[in-house]
């Protein structure tokens, strides 16, 4: 019974992480953006492992964004009161935290989960059936070429080629360090990428996309040959 309830509680958790099942404003929030509005931002620290795999994490690690002034002025008041504190840069949060910059994108089997979930009182077999893994990385310069307008529709192009497959594509978001800042600025090929391509977190290293890919995905497609010419 307990492992029973384990893996139940884990489908669950896994549905929501893979947007199956969230709200349709999570899919167009006027809030995913940067710079924040808050003084504060409070979340998960998704993949803290990618800047420091020696801390034991297994309760979990949060992620603190000092926004203004007054919010730093309260961190320094109350900093001494917590067990672990480590300053990062906001590119290592970027990376399984792309929410702070974009709205989630929506889960492609989300209305025939409903459908069905209409139809069926067994959920945990309906969530399974639509988290399938069939998952698809595609690494190309989509999310990076701008203003690339070849580079942009090549990568729609491909990600709508995949899906008639029966695919569901994820375009790895590869954006170089120096340019993170830069890419956060809501231009007009943003807007494209935010609104049609299946976007992964950042990755901006050979390393992080190694084991980004070997981690997430079982199908790895380069969909450029600009990829194989760059060191």
């Amino acid at each position: 019974e307990i492992i029973s309830e384990y893996a139940s509680k884990n489908t669950y958790m896994l549905g929501f992480l893979r947007n199956l099942y969230l709200r349709k404003s999570c899919y167009h929030c006027n809030f995913a953006k940067m710079p924040r509005h808050a003084d504060f931002s409070l979340g998960d620290f998704w993949e803290y492992s990618s800047v420091d795999n020696h801390t034991d994490t297994k309760l979990g690690i949060s992620a603190v964004l000092l926004n203004t002034e007054k919010a730093e002025n309260i961190f320094s008041d109350v900093k001494s009161q917590f067990e672990f504190i480590r300053e990062v840069k906001i590119s290592d949060i970027y990376h399984g935290n792309p929410v702070l910059y974009k709205s989630v994108s929506e889960h492609p089997n989300r209305d025939k989960f409903f459908e069905d979930y209409q139809k069926e009182n067994e959920i945990i077999q309906t969530i399974k059936k639509y988290l399938a893994k069939k998952d698809v990385a595609i690494l190309n310069f989509s999310s990076f070429s701008k203003p690339n307008f070849g580079a942009g529709l090549v990568g729609y192009a491909m990600e709508k080629a995949i899906a008639k497959l029966g695919y569901i594509p994820h375009t790895i978001n590869f954006i170089p360090e120096d340019s993170l800042y830069s890419y956060t600025e809501k231009d007009v090929f943003s807007k494209f990428q935010n609104r049609f391509l299946h976007l992964t977190g950042i990755v901006n290293n050979k390393s992080y996309l190694q084991n980004f890919i070997n981690t997430k995905y079982d199908k790895f497609i380069i969909g450029s040959d600009q990829v194989v010419r760059h060191p």
